[in-house]
């Protein structure tokens, strides 16, 4: 370099202390937004907090606080509703079934969520026919990234949204046969449907 500077001339220490501070800051304001997102989630069923039937977007966190929700119950956890408390005792269960069996878990910082076969068409018929497991704890290869708090996978439809696109196919289908019993069968099935799908949103 022609033009350049003795590193003498430079404070060095006084640059490490200044970079050692700004790491601690970025660390307090990770703990911080992780704080926020605790309270959040534990306002949450776990069921609430998987992609299930609820219609809620699965939440990504560290693996460590998806093992404490696991182990201790939160308010969330308590919730009125008797289908959620159930369903997230089955979460409890499976989860920590899924773990036990593992040879070696990832880092506690780790980004994962909880899956459900409730989202996926086939593996819901399968489920239906065949058995198995219903929810299972998908893991990133990342760390957790507290900005990010929903996942959802990109160009995938949920389960009711896919109900509710074979309900419509049918009903066209049936418009083209000119059979007006599937007609009047698939109107009804789609308003139905609807309706669950109205009256979900409004109890969440």
């Amino acid at each position: 370099m022609k033009n350049s500077t003795p590193i003498e001339e430079l404070n060095v220490e006084e640059l490490k202390d200044i970079i050692e501070l700004s790491k601690r800051d970025i660390k307090r304001k990770l703990e911080d937004k992780r704080k926020e997102r605790v309270e959040e989630l534990n306002d949450k069923s776990l069921y609430q907090i998987s992609n299930g039937g609820s219609g809620y977007l699965p939440c990504i966190f560290d693996f460590s606080y998806i093992l404490e929700r696991l182990k201790t119950e939160t308010i969330g956890d308590r919730h009125e509703r008797r289908e959620t408390v159930e369903e997230s005792l089955k979460i409890r269960v499976e989860i920590l079934e899924q773990i036990s069996k593992m040879k070696e878990v990832p880092a506690f910082d780790t980004e994962c969520h909880i899956e459900s076969i409730y989202t996926n068409f086939v593996s819901w018929i399968r489920y239906l026919f065949f058995g198995g497991i219903a929810y299972r704890l998908v893991f990133h290869d990342n760390k957790t990234d507290y900005n990010k708090f929903y996942y959802k996978k990109q160009g995938k439809f949920s389960f009711l949204q896919k109900l509710v696109l074979l309900e419509a196919f049918m009903f066209l289908f049936s418009i083209l046969l000119s059979n007006t019993i599937l007609v009047t069968f698939d109107f009804v099935a789609i308003l139905i449907t609807l309706i669950f799908i109205t009256l979900g949103y409004i109890g969440d």
